[in-house]
């Protein structure tokens, strides 16, 4: 091994740790976009005319960076096109650019407080560690590199005033106080975790900095961030889940609950994915009732009292940074999953160090086998952010009594064209947990172009559930779909008649009349039904689009327009149904004098087929699936049905 004091090692180590990243999560470069990592960047997410804010140059910068062009062929004219789209190679590229910058800064930053060896070891294992796969290889963790990586920019920038003089200069402390609320402004818009900055200049007794950072936090950032929460509660409210959002003393409970959680977490990951089971539906008064979680919880802060008192340097500093990256996560308000492992990333420098200066001290040959444990459970979870399938199906690998992963699960199998593993998933997931209402929906939504009175059965459990979250929206879609099975058994009372007639020596003509009808009847029914397709289609990706970002105003007026030119084409088509309703009930009171037989029972199931085929459906809406964030709706645009987000 060269000499520490070798002019060339230090840069060598930069590079090495540098470089890291990219042998850690090198293999990231292979995957796709999975869940919703198509938010802000399928279209411009912003236009000379509208407010700059520092999400939407992040997202604007990422879309031009990431769009790649495609040749493809026009499916009439079989030319050859240029059609631009998203890259998921260049946005994992982008991922690790930012690992790379977090790793340097960390090793930087980490050598100003600690010993070059401890420096160099603490950032080798976090690079390593488990709870960076979220962060890295997923393209949506994109924000929490952002955030960690200007936080280590401002806290180095509060270190170099004070360690080389500049607070005894009024040009160099305006400077560093100039370049330090930039870069903490930046920290604290990309996530909310740059807030622990604040205890870390505290600890450090870099006291000139903590006001600014305050005032930063309650004005600079603080509206961005209250708005974004407030959002976050109004959407959960109208899922029926706005008990969590709000805080009271019993919250407290929760707060202690959720950091034991994290410190397990952080120390021994063994199970990974998306959505965890702790605490995954905010059950009263089962969430807030004392348990080991909360006991844990409750040692844990004695443990940090007494290192901030007799701990060594290394090991108080890393239980602080645990603590003061983690603190906004802690559910004091839960607006969002209860528990993920990227709320752990950056906390997990302070469990890094920790374990990096015991083993250093003990036994640092020991070093490389707990390198070596934290890079294979890593490369054993990369392979989830695969494609959306493989996201899901390590989920309920990791967490196989997890209903939620299995309905998401179901609704990626559905994308892929896999209806009846979609179907298995959805049951498996009603079996596990037979009062979560989504999985009961997105069966009736499966069936219902099959089977009305199955579809019936599924949505009436859907909305009989105790935690049933659109009540009012699905109890409708039960009512018109009562009243469809009505229609249907009357179409099917007039096809038997038809029968009766074709049986009938002399009633050839009532039957040849009565067949026309009926055939009239299913083909309005049919051209309907793909005119419903193609526009709900339409309807949805331009819906879609407008919920993700506020994209130009003429843009969006022009859509608006198209919208509302599809709204009444709609009506249209509503009327003609109605009107094909008419036709059938005055078919059926004509030819049948006596009152139809009532339909059957709603859980009997026929299983011999109908005598003519019944009048098409309009399709299902698509399933539902559960995103880790809830969309955004533009101001102007029309509210689409929600869709179903949970912080699960």
């Amino acid at each position: 091994m060269p000499a520490p004091d070798a002019a060339w090692w230090f840069p060598l180590q930069l590079l090495l740790v540098s470089l890291s990243p990219w042998v850690v999560y090198g293999w990231a470069l292979t995957c796709g976009f999975v869940s919703d990592d198509h938010l802000g960047i399928e279209t411009p997410p912003i236009t000379f005319k509208q407010s700059w804010h520092f999400h939407k140059v992040v997202d604007l910068c990422r879309w031009a960076y990431g769009k790649v062009a495609f040749k493809e062929k026009h499916p009439q004219t079989q030319e050859l096109t240029t059609i631009w789209r998203q890259s998921s190679v260049r946005h994992h590229r982008l991922n690790l650019w930012l690992g790379s910058g977090v790793a340097g800064l960390l090793y930087l930053f980490l050598r100003l407080l600690v010993s070059d060896s401890l420096a160099l070891y603490t950032t080798l294992l976090f690079i390593a560690h488990p709870l960076g796969a979220q962060c890295l290889a997923w393209i949506s963790g994109i924000g929490y590199l952002m955030s960690l990586t200007f936080a280590l920019l401002a806290l180095q920038i509060a270190h170099f005033a004070y360690a080389c003089g500049w607070l005894t200069s009024p040009w160099l402390l305006i400077a560093a106080i100039f370049g330090f609320s930039i870069c903490y402004l930046a920290s604290v818009c990309s996530m909310f975790a740059g807030f622990g900055v604040i205890l870390i200049l505290a600890f450090l007794g870099y006291w000139v900095f903590v006001p600014f950072a305050l005032i930063l936090m309650v004005v600079g950032a603080g509206a961005v961030l209250l708005g974004a929460v407030q959002q976050r509660k109004a959407e959960f409210e109208k899922q029926k889940m706005g008990a969590c959002t709000k805080f009271y003393a019993r919250k407290l409970v929760v707060v202690l609950k959720t950091l034991a959680y994290h410190v397990v977490l952080s120390w021994f990951p063994k199970r990974l994915g998306l959505y965890h089971d702790f605490c995954l539906h905010y059950e009263l008064p089962k969430v807030e009732q004392e348990d080991a979680y909360f006991w844990g919880g409750v040692g844990f802060l004695m443990l940090l009292g007494g290192s901030l008192w007799l701990a060594p340097f290394p090991v108080a500093f890393g239980m602080v940074w645990f603590v003061a990256f983690l603190l906004p996560f802690l559910n004091w308000i839960t607006a969002n999953q209860f528990v993920s492992e990227r709320y752990g990333w950056m906390p997990a420098v302070g469990t890094c160090l920790i374990a990096t200066y015991a083993v250093l001290m003990w036994c640092p040959q020991a070093y490389w086998l707990l390198l070596g444990v934290a890079l294979m459970r890593t490369w054993a979870h990369l392979p989830t952010y695969l494609n959306e399938v493989e996201f899901y199906r390590s989920n309920v690998f990791n967490f196989p009594k997890n209903e939620m992963a299995w309905g998401n699960l179901g609704v990626s199998y559905l994308h892929h064209g896999l209806q009846g593993m979609a179907m298995d998933s959805w049951k498996y997931g009603t079996l596990l947990n037979p009062d979560y209402d989504v999985n009961w929906y997105n069966m009736a939504n499966g069936v219902k172009g099959q089977n009305l009175l199955l579809a019936k059965t599924f949505l009436e459990k859907a909305v009989s559930t105790p935690g049933c979250h659109f009540p009012e929206m699905w109890g409708k879609e039960l009512a018109d779909l009562n009243h469809l099975i009505q229609v249907n058994g009357k179409f099917q009372a007039m096809a038997a008649h038809l029968q009766k007639l074709k049986a009938t020596p002399g009633q050839e003509r009532q039957a040849a009349d009565l067949e026309q009808a009926l055939l009239k009847i299913q083909k309005l029914g049919e051209s309907s039904q793909a005119i419903y397709q193609q526009q709900a289609k339409e309807l949805a990706q331009t819906l879609a689009l407008i919920n993700r970002r506020e994209t130009d105003l003429s843009v969006e007026k022009k859509r608006l327009a198209e919208f509302e030119k599809s709204s009444k084409e709609l009506l249209n088509l509503e009327v003609v149904a109605k009107q094909q309703i008419a036709s059938i009930e005055g078919l059926h009171a004509m030819v049948i004098p006596q009152p139809p037989p009532a339909p059957p029972d709603a859980l009997t199931v026929s299983q011999s087929p109908p005598a003519e085929a019944p009048p098409t459906l309009p399709s299902p809406p698509p399933p539902v699936e559960v995103p880790p964030s809830p969309p955004v709706l533009s101001k102007n645009a029309p509210s689409p049905p929600p869709p179903c987000s949970f912080p699960s």
